[in-house]
């Protein structure tokens, strides 16, 4: 079965270990080792060296980490076959458990040594507490599944923050980690798609959420420009999960309806196959690229670049892996650098699959 958070072994850092040189004896480097695993470590190198092991020689400190920071961070090796899902069951077991479970009993320095279910039964912490859960929640928003903060609230006996009245507030003014709590029904359309907008300058994942989504179920904005706004804005910040293609899709649909070229949902959406190692409707997106929209404006050079960044062509147009022409050969142009089937057809790691065979693009891991 997949692999489970439990069964993983966990990364405790890096070992080197140094043959004799001139002017220095053999030794073991340990490097990016917390200080509360040390011993850990030591136990570890024990079992595998045991009597060969000598004394400890310097010790230096590279640098300070969070606890809390250190408690999030997974450091657990991973199978080489690990699927993308299994990778974000893995992460979602680690969040809960590092947050619901080991989190409210960590002491933190911020709360002078006490832990968070200490601090949160002390009235003069109450507000030292809320505002690290908040902290905490700027720190995850970008992941793809995020956990809901509200139930370590929940657990640890704290209130739940109360809604955002946008009549009797200033909420420009406000920090943005609050704007989710902001009242939807009570914003005009224009401020409400001006939010949206503040929030993708911010950088505020959780608000372009919360105001994006109520842009695109407002009937209000149907057939307006700015709720295809969203739906893209959407799907960037859920990208490495199923609702980026959801929004892609809606996008896409709302797009044709209006008369609009589908080529930029189609372009999102490779990026997002991509990057989910969706190799056969990577293919398929290629191809449909290629036969429906090579042509208008902007999209050959989009896919070119798109095909760079990720190392599939060279700059020259010419495929990676394999050999590059001659010097004394006049230059590809970089749309036409591998031969085609028709006259001017891009190339592209699909193009010359025979038909009816499977897409075999090459990502990452396949080898």
């Amino acid at each position: 079965g997949p692999p489970r958070l439990q069964t993983l072994p966990k990364d405790l850092g890096l070992a080197l270990l140094y043959g004799r040189q001139t002017d220095r004896e053999a030794r073991l480097e340990l490097r990016a080792v917390l200080a509360g695993e040390l011993d850990q470590v030591r136990t570890v190198l024990s079992n595998i060296a045991g009597p060969y092991l000598g004394e400890e020689i310097q010790r230096q400190q590279a640098a300070k980490v969070s606890r809390t920071q250190d408690l999030l961070s997974m450091r657990r090796r991973l199978p080489d076959d690990t699927s993308m899902a299994a990778l974000r069951q893995i992460r979602s077991e680690h969040m809960e458990d590092a947050l619901l479970d080991r989190w409210p009993q960590l002491p933190l320095g911020y709360l002078d040594g006490k832990t968070p279910e200490e601090a949160a039964r002390l009235d003069e912490y109450r507000i030292r507490i809320r505002a690290a859960i908040m902290i905490v929640e700027s720190w995850i928003e970008f992941q793809a599944d995020r956990l809901d903060l509200n139930r370590l609230r929940e657990r640890l006996g704290l209130s739940l923050p109360g809604p955002i009245d946008p009549e009797q507030t200033d909420v420009e003014k406000l920090p943005v980690v609050r704007w989710p709590r902001v009242q939807l029904e009570k914003l005009s359309d224009e401020r409400l798609v001006n939010l949206l907008h503040f929030a993708v300058l911010c950088k505020a994942v959780q608000a372009i959420e919360h105001f994006g989504r109520a842009i695109i179920e407002r009937p209000s904005l149907e057939g307006n420009a700015e709720r295809l706004s969203a739906y893209n804005f959407l799907a960037a910040v859920n990208s490495s999960n199923d609702r980026a293609i959801e929004y892609i899709d809606r996008g896409r649909k709302e797009a044709e309806a209006l008369g609009q070229s589908s080529a930029s949902w189609d372009l999102q959406e490779l990026r997002c196959r991509f990057a989910r190692f969706d190799t056969e409707e990577v293919g398929r997106l290629l191809n449909h690229i290629e036969s429906q929209h090579i042509r208008e404006p902007g999209v050959r050079e989009s896919l070119i670049r798109f095909l760079m960044q990720v190392g599939v062509i060279r700059p020259d147009g010419t495929r990676v892996g394999r050999a590059r022409p001659d010097a004394d050969s006049p230059p590809a142009a970089v749309a036409t650098a591998e031969p085609a089937e028709e006259p001017g057809r891009l190339w592209t790691p699909e193009s010359q699959r025979p038909a009816g065979e499977k897409p075999k693009i090459w990502m990452p891991g396949m080898d």
